[in-house]
């Protein structure tokens, strides 16, 4: 679903100066080369990149949605009875369906599945579908939870001196086969107010238990016929303990414009993530992030600062285009230590104030040393209450964006990201490449690998007008030494369409 507007995109260009003038107060961190063997496997097509859907059934695109044959935002779950099986969810044809790609042989293929009432091509008569998230509990049982809505005006390009509305609906359905079929979704909280940024955690100890998070935003506009029921700006959750047959009502846990991590402790308690702001666009302009923890008996701890700071949640590329991307920004290790990762681009003074002057990009105008993206990495061995000095895992020339963390059961660091060090200024192009991190000594010291070749980032979809490859890019443990990530590219490492999908595993060799 839409986490932009029309509002957004209007004041996107503004919003991303500034966040380059936030990034100047921060110096870059130089990381630490780990000496590590890393095997990284050939890419592999999360499906055939194919859309099965004619015609857009019957939906008109507005110049940026509906657009066949791209996927984009995956989230990818893995069975922890059997990590061969993995199922990853995405966005299709953005935003005409919630999709899911299904693997048995630990991802050297897949097949795709179309989950029944997650399209107007599948049972639903709604126009935006999206912000998906996927988890599977102790017994291998998935569960799908995202939105679904209307997203006005439909057909119509965005114009960028009006806002736009947003009414949809939380839902949820599991799968009982790994992906291959599944259950007509159940309704969440009903359709009345603007519901985005949908998170899933079910448990590893207990088989039927899971909870879904989601966020209540501020509609530009309310429309007679709509009928809001919670809160606007707040963060919720609903519950399942019967493996999705039913679930509770939905009940607050702190206040904020999104949710954008959910992850649960051995002992069963629970971590929500989000901005640290009710308003939009104070969290694209630096606001931070803020944890909450559950006390296992419905009642939410006062939120707490986490240590980072991500300032590329919307950020102007020196090339000259407008790049969306978010960071998922937490992960919990079978220890219960906690470990955050944040991406940052440090525009340089100069830079940030020509484009500030002008209300865009001036390009590479700067040192390649002052105009470096980063990615800061820092750990709590407490919940949250006290955090590792922040240290860097990577720093190069230009941005580094979708950065996501894993931690295997040995407590073995991964890191994704993409970044454009390659990039040629002023060719044209984006030349970019997905890109990954490991660590077996607690994040001291890292060793980087290519996932990719190079693909041109100015070729990728656009669903929210600026340049997307999806709201989250998720890393998973496979094992006590290896990874698992699905990820879009674009042109020329696609085959269809504007984006594929690629999966690549990643071992440590000992």
């Amino acid at each position: 679903m839409r986490v932009s507007t029309a509002a957004l995109v209007r004041a996107v260009l503004a919003t991303s100066a500034a966040i380059g003038l936030a990034g100047c107060s921060q110096s870059v961190m130089e990381p630490t080369p780990a000496r590590l063997s890393v095997k990284v496997s050939e890419p592999v097509m999360v499906g055939s990149g194919i859309s099965p859907f004619e015609d857009m059934c019957g939906q008109l695109s507005d110049g940026f949605t509906f657009i066949k044959d791209e996927e984009t935002d995956p989230r990818l779950a893995v069975n922890p009875n059997n990590p061969d099986e993995m199922t990853v969810a995405f966005m299709r044809d953005p935003i005409l369906a919630v999709s899911a790609a299904y693997t048995q042989d630990g991802g050297k293929t897949w097949q795709e599945s179309e989950p029944p009432e997650h399209s107007p091509c599948t049972g639903t008569d709604y126009n935006a579908y999206g912000d998906q998230d996927i988890d599977t509990d102790a017994s291998g049982r998935l569960y799908l939870a995202h939105t679904q809505g209307n997203f006005l005006p439909e057909g119509q390009p965005m114009d960028a001196t009006m806002d736009a509305w947003m009414d949809s609906k939380v839902v949820a359905a599991v799968s009982e086969d790994g992906g291959k079929t599944w259950s007509k979704p159940l309704e969440l909280s009903p359709m009345g107010e603007y519901q985005h940024m949908v998170l899933v955690a079910a448990d590893k100890q207990r088989e039927g238990h899971a909870v879904v998070l989601w966020a209540v935003g501020e509609n530009p506009s309310v429309l007679e016929h709509m009928s809001p029921h919670l809160e606007d700006k707040y963060v919720y959750i609903a519950k399942t303990s019967d493996g999705g047959k039913s679930w509770s009502k939905p009940e607050k846990v702190m206040e904020g414009f999104g949710a954008l991590d959910l992850v649960q402790f051995s002992d069963g308690q629970l971590l929500a993530v989000g901005p640290n702001t009710q308003e939009k666009m104070d969290w694209f302009l630096n606001a931070g992030l803020v944890g909450a923890i559950d006390n296992k008996q419905g009642d939410w701890s006062q939120p707490f600062e986490l240590p980072l700071i991500s300032n590329t949640g919307v950020f102007n590329h020196p090339e000259g285009d407008t790049v969306m991307a978010i960071d998922v920004p937490v992960t919990v290790g079978s220890d219960d230590r906690l470990y955050q990762i944040a991406s940052r681009f440090e525009r340089s003074t100069i830079c940030s104030m020509l484009d500030l002057t002008l209300a865009t990009s001036v390009g590479w105008c700067g040192s390649p040393q002052k105009e470096q993206g980063q990615l800061l990495f820092s750990a709590s061995a407490d919940r949250g209450v006290s955090w590792s000095e922040a240290a860097a895992i990577t720093a190069v020339k230009g941005p580094i964006w979708n950065a996501s963390i894993a931690v295997t059961d040995k407590g073995t660091l991964g890191a994704f990201w993409y970044d454009s060090r390659d990039d040629i200024p002023d060719d044209g192009q984006i030349t970019s490449r997905a890109m990954f991190a490991v660590s077996t000594d607690g994040g001291n010291s890292w060793k980087e690998v290519p996932l990719s070749e190079s693909f041109d980032m100015k070729q990728a979809p656009t669903p929210h007008q600026p340049l997307y490859m999806g709201n989250y890019v998720e890393v998973k443990a496979l094992s006590s030494n290896s990874f698992g990530v699905a990820y879009p590219v674009a042109a020329p490492l696609n085959k269809h369409g504007r984006s594929d999908m690629h999966f690549n595993r990643i071992t440590v060799e000992q």
